[in-house]
């Protein structure tokens, strides 16, 4: 990395970690890509993810691959569907709505299972498979947008105000303005932070009463590609290791627009400003999952497994776009302005979450079953690590990730009936909040409710399941801080369905 674009990465971070702006913010990122979608196969779907102590599926080797040890015939199976989100957000109590639907493939695998008994006899069966499942979906698109009458809050404040922190207020020439970060350094270069000699401080032009806007698309999702192999022991304790490579990719296309539409006169030669931005994080890392099933007997089943923190190496790129238009400038004669940066690029790991589950099923016989899972997950265990040249920037925001967050409690239960060859079945899924209440805002906490169900038929040779699944949850973003001045906060309800279909087949 050259001199260059040190400058820029370090920009970034500073833009990014001290005030949490519209664009992106580590401590966001690192939530996301922790918190897992109960997303798999059709049946785990359909009982909501409460697999730990069932059995043989694919989706399975990514929570307890203790499972894989039960399979007795080898499969091969594909899961494809449609997702959609629904996202309600209220900026300063207005609110807005938006939609989104894409195409999504939860799981695909195969599985080859070996019967033939060791020597001994203890040793019933074996299994190895190789699965792709999708454990996150990133894609949405959101409007914000209000006619903000609150004094001195627009986001152009928060670039004057850092300005004269870093700098107590001093006139500052641009050839100097250095040590800033990334959005204040373009919103200076666009008019948008000024000195104002007669207060002896920076200013922003936008005072009092403009429209705000921002149209946010995002892409992505985490697959993690898992290897697992288990074996079966006198058809009584069941066990399993998965090697699993999580695959990561989040991509933001962000524009912000502030515009002075009432003409208001307290907002001087101001007319309008847009930034937009592009922002993309891609990266592989690795796990290991270990899992146990014990059959106490015909009716009882218990389960257990763990799974070690995952560690993912990341490149991340941002480069953004600041337009500024005003009336005839008496400084400089111009009324519009454009600061194009070039593309940041920056590599970094995170060290997401340690996982717990333990389960339990009833079966009765020929009937069915129910089962229950608790998981835990350890969010106060995330951290970041950058290279030395901005060790003490990471070593900032594990801090904060220490200090707010806390082991997350889920809970899942699952049913199934069956009728000779149908099946049908059904599911809840409870994940709790992984912020500590102290920080948390009332009502938007981060938790989530899932409720799904589905149906299935089981034939010789063939598995046809459908399931649909349905999670709501409730967040907060703080978008930025301006001193002296009430910034609103974004309340988001957000309603996500997913349909889905599988098809399994038995190889022998």
């Amino acid at each position: 990395m050259n001199r260059t674009h040190m400058k820029i990465v370090l920009s970034v971070l500073i833009s990014l970690v001290c005030t949490p702006l519209w664009s992106q913010n580590y401590e966001a990122d690192i939530l996301r890509f922790s918190n897992n979608n109960y997303s798999g196969t059709a049946r785990f779907v359909a009982l909501g993810g409460a697999f730990g102590s069932v059995g043989a599926d694919i989706s399975n080797f990514s929570f307890n691959p203790g499972g894989i040890g039960m399979y007795r015939t080898s499969v091969v199976q594909i899961t494809a569907g449609a997702n959609y989100s629904n996202y309600n957000s209220t900026y300063f109590d207005k609110a807005n709505q938006d939609v989104k639907v894409n195409a999504v493939l939860p799981s695909v695998g195969i599985v080859f299972a070996n019967t033939k008994t060791s020597k001994n006899g203890l040793f019933r069966s074996s299994a190895f498979g190789i699965a792709f499942n999708r454990l996150g979906e990133y894609n949405y698109s959101e409007k914000v947008e209000v006619f903000n009458t609150s004094p001195g809050s627009s986001l152009s404040w928060n670039w004057a105000n850092e300005i004269s922190s870093v700098y107590n207020g001093a006139y500052v020439n641009e050839t100097s303005l250095d040590e800033v970060s990334f959005n204040t350094y373009t919103g200076f270069y666009g008019y948008l932070a000024n000195f104002d000699s007669a207060v002896l401080d920076y200013t922003s032009p936008v005072v009092d009463s403009f429209l705000q806007t921002r149209y946010l698309d995002v892409k992505g999702g985490k697959n993690e590609m898992v290897i697992s192999a288990g074996a079966n022991y006198l058809d009584k304790l069941y066990f399993g290791a998965t090697i699993g490579l999580p695959l990561l990719n989040y991509a933001s296309d962000s524009r912000f627009i502030e515009s002075d539409t009432a003409n208001s006169l307290a907002n001087t030669f101001f007319n309008e400003f847009e930034l937009k931005e592009k922002y993309q994080t891609e990266g592989i890392g690795v796990n290991m999952k270990f899992g146990i099933i014990y059959k106490i007997n015909d009716w009882i089943r218990v389960g257990g497994g763990f799974q070690t923190p995952e560690r993912i190496g990341l490149t991340e790129r941002y480069s953004s776009t600041l337009t500024s238009n005003f009336e005839v400038n008496s400084i400089t004669g111009n009324t519009n302005y454009s600061i194009e940066t070039g593309e940041g690029v920056f590599d970094y790991r995170v060290r997401l979450p340690w996982k717990a589950n333990l389960g339990a099923s009833l079966f009765f016989r020929d009937k069915g079953f129910v089962s229950a899972d608790y998981e835990a997950v350890g969010y106060n265990a995330m951290r970041y690590t950058f290279s030395n040249d901005f060790k003490e920037v990471s070593d900032r925001i594990n801090l904060g990730l220490k200090a707010k967050y806390q082991v997350g409690h889920n809970v899942r239960v699952g049913i199934e009936g069956v009728i000779n060859k149908f099946r049908i079945r059904g599911g809840y899924a409870y994940s709790g909040s992984p912020i500590k209440k102290e920080y948390a805002v009332e009502g938007f906490n981060f938790s989530r409710h899932t409720v799904s169900g589905g149906f299935g038929f089981l034939f010789a040779k063939i598995a046809l399941d459908f399931a649909y699944q349905h999670n709501v949850s409730r967040q907060f973003e703080q978008p930025y801080i301006v001193d002296n001045a009430i910034v609103s906060g974004v309340n988001r309800s957000i309603n996500q369905g997913m349909g889905i279909v599988s098809l399994a087949y038995k190889l022998n």
